[in-house]
C-alpha cells in the first residue's frame, strides 16, 4: 500500500489556481533586447511558430509537472507487511 511521509503536502495542490485566481497580473515588459536579424527572422516565422505552438498542451504539461512536484513533496513510500 502506498503511504505519503508528509500528507500535509498534498494541501499544496490547489496553490496555482489560487494564485492566479488571486493575484494580480505582472506588468508586460521586454528583459532583453533582441538584435534586428533576430526580430525580422521571428517575425517572417511567426505563422509557423504559432501553428506549431497552437496544440502544444501547455497548460496540460505545467498541470501534470505541478501535481508530480507536490506528490514528490509529499514523499510517497511503499509499506510492507512485517514478517514474523
Amino acid at each position: 500500500m502506498i503511504s505519503f511521509a508528509f500528507p500535509w503536502a498534498l494541501v499544496l495542490t490547489p496553490l496555482p489556481i489560487l494564485a492566479w485566481r488571486l493575484l494580480p497580473p505582472l506588468p508586460q515588459k521586454g528583459a532583453v533586447r533582441a538584435p534586428d536579424s533576430v526580430i525580422a527572422y521571428l517575425r517572417r516565422h511567426s505563422d509557423q511558430v504559432q501553428r506549431s505552438l497552437a496544440g502544444s498542451g501547455d497548460l496540460a504539461l505545467k498541470a501534470v509537472g505541478w501535481l508530480a512536484l507536490v506528490i514528490a513533496m509529499a514523499g510517497p513510500f511503499l509499506e510492507r507487511p512485517a514478517l514474523l
